[in-house]
């Protein structure tokens, strides 16, 4: 009866740290790319794969692979047959794969259940900040199936394939991946890490694999092409890194940030804990995680990659080195002495560990619960109603948008609206353009009269600016204006909408007097 009881409660205890992930699986729908995905998707189904740039009077014609189109299709057929709640629900099933991924992966280690229990809490606080409708989740959950792999090989528990099988097994996956998301080379620098550092026994075979597997890639509608948008990519990540937030360096003054460093400060720690008592941890485990982990604290977004290898080494070092928790919070505080033995500290550090979870994911997901199922704080929806009414008299017009914003206003108004640019490889090299005229008011002057831009679509919440006033008893002094009254200044632009999110401005002689004079005055900027 007590083993029964004790399955039983063991169950219990399971499903509780599964009903713990659910906030984070659950947050809702707000991936600015989401649109220029659904667009796509569109533009497949009615002339074929694209091969240049349609959306965008900045780069109209220029070649672009479209390497996400079967994701693409995929958001498509769910939002037209649910909408999106479809979407929410798609998002929450990817992102509950991830989690039963990362469970497999540390079952693979005999760690006992809190321990299990508690990675999966890790993971889940780590993983909010990616909790979004991307193609990357399909990325994340291929790698981890590809890690379970190798790792059950590792420890002998899958069958050993001769290495022309591992081949052809592992150009079919492969070919499904590069058609899904460019993640595939995450999953070649995890095969390539685990052949060189694994036993010369068997490495044959992986190198076989991982050879057959960059081939896969070539499988298709792009080709080679698929390789040189990675080394575009690549080409632009210094770029990119100082102006996108998710490529940026994580740091601690971001909180979504802050399980990012708990995991890696842990998984050292277990590394040297299990080093000094059960020997090195295993090579594989060793190369992997200090690549992805580098690559993480470079580029916050690849954390979605380091995780799961972390929490499976975390699991392996346990499984070989258990920690005493007798050196836990019990003891180290002075607790009494009945608490200090080894299974009250355990009760001890799960509680204090679930209530530090509840805390972080209370504090930074369940606000964001109540948007259900789309979260439309990011966008500017009540400026594109504004254009939508002004349909006639802006269509054609080039217009400057918001980076993240170009994907809706295309989604939003198709044909009748080319945007200066959304979030597409392609229009790299152009946000840096962009990011450098934003430094000086004469310097956006020249990128607005370069680009033709007729009229604006800007956030309405820029830092303020501190210029110098005229001077004053011989001495020069500053004062503190509003930005966008220096940037778009009233002799040049009009402002005809604003609101919280917003501001709209078009530009003096390209629209009728009338028109301009009329709005101009409605939003309290009148001549």
């Amino acid at each position: 009866m007590r083993e029964d009881g004790g399955k039983a409660f063991g169950l219990w205890m399971d499903a509780l740290a599964w009903a713990a992930v659910l906030p984070v699986l659950l947050t809702p729908v707000a991936n600015p790319d989401l649109f220029w995905h659904l667009s796509s998707a569109e533009r497949i189904l009615a002339g074929g794969l694209p091969l240049d740039d349609s959306f965008s009077f900045t780069r109209m014609g220029w070649p672009w692979m479209d390497f996400e189109w079967l994701v693409q299709l995929l958001y498509l057929g769910v939002h037209q047959a649910a909408g999106w709640w479809g979407l929410w629900a798609l998002k929450a099933l990817f992102m509950a794969l991830c989690a039963v991924c990362v469970w497999s992966l540390i079952g693979l280690h005999e760690t006992g259940a809190p321990l299990r229990r508690g990675l999966l809490l890790v993971w889940a606080a780590a993983s909010l900040a990616r909790s979004e409708l991307k193609p990357e989740l399909l990325s994340v959950i291929l790698f981890s199936v590809e890690l379970a792999a190798l790792e059950s090989r590792r420890l002998g528990r899958l069958e050993a394939r001769s290495p022309l099988r591992m081949a052809l097994a592992s150009a079919a996956f492969f070919a499904l991946w590069a058609n899904l998301h460019p993640g595939f080379a995450a999953g070649l620098v995890l095969l390539a890490l685990w052949s060189l550092a694994g036993p010369k026994e068997g490495r044959a075979a992986l190198l076989a694999a991982l050879g057959a597997g960059a081939l896969g890639v070539l499988l298709n509608p792009y080709g080679w092409g698929v390789y040189e948008v990675l080394f575009e990519h690549a080409l632009w990540l210094p770029a990119v890194s100082s102006y996108i937030l998710e490529w940026m360096p994580p740091k601690l003054t971001n909180p979504y940030h802050w399980p990012l460093f708990l995991v890696a400060f842990a998984t050292a720690g277990a590394w040297a804990w299990r080093w000094r008592g059960a020997g090195a941890p295993p090579a594989p485990h060793l190369a992997a995680g200090a690549f992805f982990g580098a690559w993480s604290f470079l580029h916050a977004r690849q954390e979605a990659y380091f995780l799961p290898i972390a929490l499976l080494s975390l699991a392996e070092c346990a499984a070989r080195r258990p920690f005493n928790v007798r050196l836990a919070p019990a003891a180290l505080f002075g607790f009494p002495e009945r608490l200090r033995g080894r299974r009250s500290g355990e009760r001890l550090a799960a509680v204090l560990g679930a209530v530090l979870y509840a805390a972080f994911v209370g504090w930074m997901a369940f606000p964001d619960l109540r948007r259900l199922p789309f979260d439309e704080r990011l966008f500017p929806v009540k400026a594109a109603d504004f254009i939508g009414n002004n349909r006639e008299t802006l269509r054609n017009r080039r217009v400057y948008n918001e980076w993240g914003w170009g994907g809706y206003l295309t989604w939003r108004f198709g044909a009748d609206l080319r945007v200066f640019m959304d979030g597409r490889y392609i229009f790299h090299p152009l946000l840096a353009e962009t990011a450098r005229a934003n430094g000086s008011p004469e310097g956006w002057s020249a990128l607005l009269d370069k680009r033709g831009v007729e009229w604006a679509l800007l956030l309405n919440r820029p830092a303020p600016l501190k210029v110098l006033a005229p001077a004053r008893a011989g001495q020069g002094s500053f004062i503190v204006v509003p930005h966008l009254d220096v940037y778009m200044p009233r002799a040049s632009w009009a402002l005809v909408h604003e609101d919280p999110l917003a501001r709209l401005y078009a530009r003096r002689g390209s629209f009728p007097s009338a028109w301009l004079d009329g709005l101009e005055s409605s939003c309290g900027r009148g001549r």
